[in-house]
């Protein structure tokens, strides 16, 4: 199986040092990089071939997510708040749903993406 090429960006040495140890018990993750604040992200996943970038929440911010998974849509991000034990990730993810009955209603609802199918 492959590595989990991870790319580090923006983060607090304190919290970088953690995700580096953790990675390190983890023999399918591979830290592949580290970039600082300044650092263009998009061409930072490009020259690193990252599958993940881990960062802090005040780093990604909705727009810097939306941009980098439109351009890397198997990318994943890993926004870590400072100072808390949260974060969250963002992936695209594709949505699949059967539609149980071809009638108009329920096809309306597929075009709109309204669930009484399963």
């Amino acid at each position: 199986m492959a590595r989990i090429r991870v790319l580090l960006a923006a983060m607090p040495t304190i919290l970088s040092d953690i995700v580096q140890a953790v990675a390190a018990e983890a023999p399918d993750l591979e830290i592949v990089g580290h970039v600082g604040p300044e650092a263009d992200l998009d061409a930072a996943v490009d020259a690193f071939v990252a599958d993940v970038v881990v960062t802090t929440t005040t780093r990604t911010h909705p727009a810097v997510c939306e941009r980098l998974l439109f351009k890397h849509p198997r990318l994943r991000v890993l926004s870590l708040m400072e100072g808390a034990r949260i974060g969250t990730m963002d992936r695209l993810v594709p949505h699949r749903t059967v539609v149980n009955d071809i009638a108009p209603g329920e096809l309306i609802d597929a075009i709109l993406g309204i669930g009484r199918f399963s």
